[in-house]
């Protein structure tokens, strides 16, 4: 799409804290750069054939979307997934000396341009798995087959676990959304990356490092040198990630609220999962002095339209699905709210570690997904993303059917004949004008799948 002229209010903790915990980065903005513009992670939102299982980097997918920066739009949203030219030579960045300073991640932590020093780029840990050759450590058993896992992407001598959706193989070729082909090769996908903790002279996972030369931790976008001589080739995750160094909000206490942590879950398992309970201990999920009880996911989401948080208007309703990948064990929490800064808690009680995929979904807003490890830890963090409005009927595609909705009550007001509260997107009790923007700018999207491919629309 095309980008569009808008005014951005983005909040950057001022005395950066590493997480205890990581935390994954989420869709949307995760950080900008010193010029405004949005710096997106990894992913750009889809998975293969919509399976959730094999997540797609944006810089393979939607290579061919990108403008000379390189970069595009979404949803009028003008951002980056990488190292952005542009801001380079705005900074007159050209390897010469140390990259200065491009922009700040959500956690606080600045992101430097990819060079270390004169000629010395910034070198990412992650590698691509190796499905091709017989006895790789991260292959599935047979040659360019994608059917397993890796249980620990930071520790590939852990094994693989079956996957729930074969991927496509790696000797294939793809067409992309916009109707694009390119090679089904290892490093199309999230799963596709391990980590390798033997590099000394690496990056950490989360793309960043403290040299302790006085500028404390900090990430890098990271490239290798073209050898063609053009412009350097990205290299994941390309700027952040997949998960954030930093707690996103060190302020904030995430001590749970006795109205907002589910119970009683409804779980559909195997019948040969055991779930075993893992209790370690009391576990502290920021360095507030407020401890996290054990066995708990502490989630984040944003809600769009609703003023900025910490609001009441924040204050809403959501479900979310965890579901194992190795087992299938799928379990569904009742429905509870978030609090005023958009965080709410969930029980682990009953779960055994694992991978797990996960889904979150409101009414009036579409799904979101991703994965989170739930192996050995007693309290994480989870950012699950934007919520995009403009679900009025809640079916988790936006389209002439809200549009309806949004249109027989436009103007009216709680208590005036014919209105429909679910046309209220911003949640301000009115709806009009703000309302039908919101649902404009996410028109003919849908949101992530079920989890189960078998269940229901929503």
């Amino acid at each position: 799409g095309c980008p569009s002229a808008r005014n951005r209010a983005f909040s950057f903790p001022m005395q950066p804290i590493l997480a205890t915990q990581a935390i994954s980065t989420s869709m949307g903005a995760i950080g900008l750069w010193v010029n405004g513009t949005a710096v997106y992670n990894w992913s750009d939102a889809q998975s293969y054939n919509r399976g959730n299982v094999w997540f797609n980097t944006a810089l393979t997918f939607e290579v061919y979307d990108m403008d000379i920066c390189p970069g595009h739009a979404a949803q009028g949203d003008y951002h980056h997934h990488s190292f952005p030219d542009c801001i380079a030579s705005l900074l007159g960045d050209n390897g010469q000396s140390d990259s200065p300073v491009y922009g700040f991640a959500a956690d606080g932590f600045p992101i430097y341009g990819p060079w270390e020093s004169a000629g010395v780029l910034a070198q990412s840990g992650w590698r691509t798995r190796d499905y091709d050759t017989a006895g790789s450590l991260t292959w599935c058993g047979t040659a360019h087959v994608r059917n397993c896992l890796l249980r620990n992407p930071l520790d590939p001598t852990q094994g693989t676990v079956p996957a729930s959706q074969v991927g496509p193989r790696t000797d294939v070729n793809l067409t992309t959304m916009s109707g694009n082909v390119i090679s089904a090769t290892s490093g199309i996908y999230l799963q596709d990356y391990w980590y390798d903790r033997s590099c000394s002279t690496c990056l950490d996972e989360h793309n960043g490092h403290d040299l302790h030369d006085g500028r404390g931790y900090h990430y890098h976008t990271t490239v290798r040198t073209n050898p063609s001589g053009g412009r350097p080739i990205p290299v994941f995750p390309y700027i952040v990630g997949p998960t954030y160094a930093g707690q996103l909000q060190p302020s904030v206490t995430y001590t749970p609220t006795p109205t907002e942590t589910a119970s009683a879950p409804t779980v559909t398992a195997s019948p040969t999962l055991t779930a075993t309970p893992t209790n370690t201990g009391t576990a502290t999920a920021t360095p507030s002095p407020s401890p996290v009880p054990p066995e708990l996911v502490v989630g984040h989401v944003l809600w769009q339209g609703p003023a900025a948080q910490p609001s009441s208007a924040q204050q809403l309703p959501l479900t979310l699905t965890l579901k194992a990948v190795s087992t299938g064990s799928e379990t569904n929490y009742p429905a509870q709210t978030t609090d005023a800064s958009g965080f709410f808690t969930v029980s682990l009680s009953g779960l055994a570690p694992d991978l797990y995929n996960w889904r979150v979904k409101g009414p009036r807003y579409l799904a979101n997904a991703g994965s989170i490890d739930l192996a050995g830890t007693s309290a994480v963090q989870a950012d699950m993303g934007t919520m995009r409005a403009g679900d009025a009927n809640n079916d988790n595609v936006t389209n002439a059917t809200d549009f309806n909705i949004v249109k027989n009550t436009f103007g009216r007001s709680p208590g005036d004949p014919g209105y429909d509260s679910r046309a209220d997107f911003n949640n301000d009790s009115l709806v009009n004008s703000a309302d039908f923007v919101l649902m404009k700018a996410n028109f003919g999207t849908a949101g992530a799948r079920p989890l189960n491919p078998a269940g229901a629309g929503r």
